[in-house]
């Protein structure tokens, strides 16, 4: 959704898959968000992903697939209150 731009090479908002959930330069790949690049993997307690602080447009679309009505309300109030936080909390 996103054209090439020098942002991406210098590794600002591509999505990163980390080994572990404390350090956002530990990670095993890297992918810029650029023209229809695709990105699937199962979500878990140990699928950790982010990206570095980027300023200015960044266009995604995020699918997530529930296999019952239990897990969907349960993804649903975490994500309420990851989002509440992030409002709260102030950008570092």
């Amino acid at each position: 959704l996103n054209p090439a731009n020098a942002a991406w090479a210098r590794q600002e908002g591509c999505l990163r898959l980390l080994r572990g959930p404390d350090n956002l330069d530990d990670y095993a790949v890297e992918v810029p968000p650029v023209d229809g690049t695709l990105l699937v993997f199962p979500n878990g307690p140990t699928t950790w992903h982010g990206h570095k602080t980027f300023t200015g447009r960044r266009y995604v679309v995020q699918l997530n697939y529930m296999t019952n009505d239990l897990k969907a309300r349960a993804e649903l109030r975490r994500h309420r209150l990851s989002a509440l936080v992030k409002r709260l909390a102030p950008a570092a």
